[in-house]
């Protein structure tokens, strides 16, 4: 014991890091390693985010969409204004690579394409109340009539890119996904460990486990006559 404890205040006094301090180190250092590696990776991330879009001159077509849109009598009314105030509530868009927006159905072990039919939003009460309807609109809301129509869906703007940001981004991702450094990584930021939230229902314990056939009779039996009598 003497000689142990000269040896420890020598380390102290020499300033040598003991076994046990050097593998402390490795690891600590490691550590932080993930977290600059994190850190870069989000940092990525930010930038390639707020890159913004670009506009494209001219504009391509990627398909069609269609929504409805008020009749012509309708449209050039006096009340124009408050039943497109009303579509705009309940409208809806659909897209499709087909003009006629046909979809393949299987019938009879053959595949047609059928018509897609699209409605206006049917909310239910709670929706209702979050629309905010005034009483005239909410009087009419049953009675508006809507018509489809067809019209090419433009795409105006594309998403800008940065080569650079996004092989330094895969990079990144390619070394911590080949090393499993993921978990630890999460672990470190984020305070809680790398599983599922469903993984720990294999280990929940069943009421039934460990009781006879009878036990388990009796006790819906006496717990049925309580309901009766209560």
């Amino acid at each position: 014991m003497v000689q142990n404890s000269s040896c420890q205040e020598l380390l102290q006094h020499c300033r040598i890091r003991s076994a046990r301090s050097k593998r402390r180190m490795v690891y600590e250092d490691w550590e932080k390693k993930l977290l600059r590696l994190d850190r870069t990776t989000t940092n990525l991330y930010t930038q390639i985010r707020q890159l913004g879009y670009e506009k494209l001159d001219p504009p391509y077509q990627r398909g069609w969409k269609r929504s409805f849109i008020l009749r012509n009598d309708t449209a050039l009314g006096r009340q124009a204004t408050f039943y497109q105030g009303i579509l705009d509530k309940i409208n809806t868009i659909a897209y499709s690579h087909r003009k006629d927006f046909k979809v393949k159905k299987r019938i009879h072990r053959k595949r047609v394409y059928v018509n897609n039919e699209q409605h206006l939003r049917q909310p239910d009460l709670n929706t209702f109340v979050k629309l905010k309807l005034t009483e005239k609109e909410a009087a009419l809301f049953e009675r508006v009539t809507s018509y489809c129509s067809h019209y090419k869906k433009m795409i105006t703007r594309v998403k800008k890119r940065n080569h650079e940001l996004e092989s330094s981004l895969a990079e990144l991702n390619r070394y911590i996904t080949d090393r499993h450094l993921r978990p630890h990584i999460y672990k470190l930021t984020c305070s809680r460990g790398y599983q599922y939230w469903f993984e720990n229902r294999k280990y929940e314990k069943s009421p039934l486990l460990n009781r006879s056939l009878s036990d388990i009779l009796n006790q819906h039996y006496y717990q049925n006559e309580e309901n009766e009598q209560s």
